[in-house]
């Protein structure tokens, strides 16, 4: 529906408490700050950050289904829409990666699902930039630990990875 010419749409908006502590206020604003540099159809798109009064809020892309955690929960998926989710958390955080940054908590809970069963990576609160030497290690192959534990539910066809920046894994690589 549209008011004075204004198209009008669903969105959401994450907010911090109203007595939420400084600390609290520069994080969800580093998280801003990282989302307003990312565009890709497989993470969650930031519209807009309220800055003035409190709360602090950030304006989301609404995403209908929710989380993929649970989704799956309360739904089943075949094996061909799971690898399609698979393919499109790999994809966002490709690009996640290509911008410079580490997600930092990649799970099933933030992963998205919109309209057309898609998902999008979500909740970059713990992201931050990559440092030149910094490594970027990985184990097994797959998608990240929480999103193939929610898609894959244990299938061995996708192993598990987990996402570090401790120098105790197998397998290297640079990002940057």
């Amino acid at each position: 529906q549209e008011h004075a010419g204004i198209p009008a749409y669903i969105v959401a908006v994450k907010a911090l408490h109203r007595r939420c502590s400084a600390a609290a206020r520069e994080e969800l604003l580093d998280e801003a700050m990282i989302m307003a540099q990312l565009s890709h159809p497989h993470v969650v798109e930031l519209i807009g950050v309220i800055t003035i009064g409190r709360p602090v809020c950030l304006v989301l892309e609404y995403m209908e289904h929710g989380s993929l955690e649970l989704y799956l929960r309360a739904n089943t998926a075949s094996q061909n829409q799971r690898m399609q989710w698979a393919g499109d958390c790999a994809a966002g955080l490709a690009h996640v990666h290509a911008m410079g940054f580490v997600h930092g908590d990649v799970a099933a809970r933030n992963v998205l699902l919109s309209s057309d069963l898609r998902c999008k990576l979500s909740n970059f609160g713990l992201a931050h930039e990559t440092q030149p030497d910094d490594p970027c290690e990985c184990v097994g192959e797959g998608v990240c630990e929480g999103v193939c534990e929610g898609v894959c539910e244990g299938e061995r066809e996708l192993k598990r990875w987990e996402y570090t920046h401790r120098h105790r894994h197998r397998h290297r690589h640079r990002h940057g």
